[in-house]
């Protein structure tokens, strides 16, 4: 498959300390949401190495997965709200389960939709934050610096892209 990788969303200015992450999560963003637009509509249900996961409940994953958890700490940060820790303590495999049952009952085109738009929220947020955040804590184990460095780390969106790769390239 030949991808083309496009900006998805508009630029965004962001603090020093969120800059790397930030242009991380968006080119990784962008190539999920690329790939997937190439991907031949009936080989999203093949299955993939993922136990139980076709390569479309990977798709309904990333477009409403974990990453949820993200954006909903952002969200109270960005509102000058208190984070609810209890955001991390979520059974994050039952939390999968439910979540993609709900979004596999969606077409794929509303799934990559979802991919941009949840992307575009996060780039949003993230240039919302400013030097008074990064050593922000509250009552959660970490500094948000900490978490978004935690996510840079994970490389979410890129690991399931190889799941998907692995599944769907000829």
């Amino acid at each position: 498959m030949t991808l083309e990788i496009s900006q998805i969303t508009t630029s965004h200015a962001f603090a020093p300390w969120v800059a790397p992450v930030a242009e991380k999560l968006q080119r990784d963003r962008d190539e999920v949401i690329a790939f997937a637009r190439s991907v031949d509509p009936e080989a999203w249900a093949r299955p993939s190495k993922v136990e139980n996961w076709s390569c479309k409940k990977i798709l309904a994953h990333l477009a409403g997965g974990n990453d949820q958890i993200f954006q909903q700490l952002l969200r109270s940060v960005v509102a000058g709200e208190s984070v609810d820790p209890a955001i991390f303590s979520v059974d994050t495999d039952a939390e999968n389960a439910r979540a993609i049952a709900e979004q596999t009952r969606k077409p794929v085109q509303t799934l990559i939709e979802e991919l941009v738009r949840d992307g575009d929220e996060i780039q949003e947020l993230l240039s919302s934050l400013d030097e008074s955040h990064e050593h922000l804590k509250q009552d959660l184990p970490f500094t948000l610096g900490q978490f978004l460095q935690i996510v840079d780390k994970e490389g979410h969106d890129l690991l399931h892209l190889a799941q998907l790769r692995e599944a769907l390239d000829d």
